[in-house]
């Protein structure tokens, strides 16, 4: 049983935290916003913005081995830590190791444990703000055991298994209309290595919707890394003038496409 197999939450340092990655490939609930390298180039393009740090801690094995962990990322404010995710990085939560020797209650049991000791590790580390935890983490019970306030928030996932007819079926017809319109006006799109042109367009609707968002050295910083690894796209509209219209950036690790902004 887990009482028997794990130590208590300890934060992971040297030789620990190189586990750290390989679990994040190695879990169900691992995303790429989960790699040190994500967390990486985010705080190292942060600007004129909250001073982040980010701490991992993890439960391990009675042979050492990283069973599982959390990034807990948290700012100074006030003489006090407050825990919240930097920017465009929207998805995070634990991660637990994928182990075929486990039957599915004995997971249940393992994750709810293991739940419970993270949920009281981030009420030490301060004031808890916004969390966001990945798609495949479902069970939240012990974080409401231990009085965080815990809510549902929405997004739409689209199975590309489906055929691309029956995807464009299930697209609202207003849209369906909208993109109709666009082709018959002209409007391509293609792929672009341009992340400066990306920016622009993206600064123009944060000012255009009156939001300040000095996002520009995480925006490169990302797509550097990003880009270098084969798990990211820009794709741009173009008028049939050739004039960029509208640009989204989107990024990718072993399970899913993730939409993270748009201009």
């Amino acid at each position: 049983m887990l009482g028997n197999n794990t130590s208590d939450v300890i934060e992971l340092r040297g030789k620990i935290l190189k586990e750290y990655d390989e679990l994040v490939s190695n879990s169900y609930e691992g995303t790429i916003f989960h790699h040190t390298w994500w967390h990486e180039a985010v705080l190292k393009g942060i600007i004129n913005y909250r001073e982040y740090n980010v701490s991992y801690f993890g439960v391990l094995d009675r042979n050492d081995r990283l069973l599982s962990a959390i990034p807990i990322f948290y700012y100074k404010k006030a003489f006090m830590n407050v825990v919240s995710v930097p920017p465009l990085t929207p998805y995070l939560g634990p991660l637990f190791r994928k182990q075929k020797s486990m039957n599915r209650l004995h997971r249940i049991s393992f994750m709810k444990k293991i739940n419970k000791m993270y949920a009281k590790l981030l009420k030490t580390m301060g004031l808890v703000t916004f969390y966001p935890f990945s798609h495949e983490h479902v069970d939240l019970q012990p974080y409401l055991w231990e009085g965080l306030d815990v809510h549902v928030r929405y997004t739409y996932v689209i199975n590309l298994k489906n055929s691309l007819d029956n995807i464009w079926k299930s697209i609202d017809k207003r849209r369906r209309w909208e993109i109709r319109k666009a082709l018959k006006s002209g409007v391509v799109i293609e792929e672009n290595t341009k992340i400066s042109e990306f920016i622009r367009l993206f600064n123009e609707s944060m000012k255009r919707h009156k939001i300040e968002r000095r996002y520009e050295k995480i925006w490169m910083k990302l797509f550097h890394e990003c880009n270098s690894r084969n798990m990211c796209r820009i794709l741009t509209a173009y008028t049939k003038n050739g004039e960029p219209i509208a640009s989204i950036f989107i990024v990718w690790d072993n399970k899913r496409t993730y939409y993270i902004g748009s201009g």
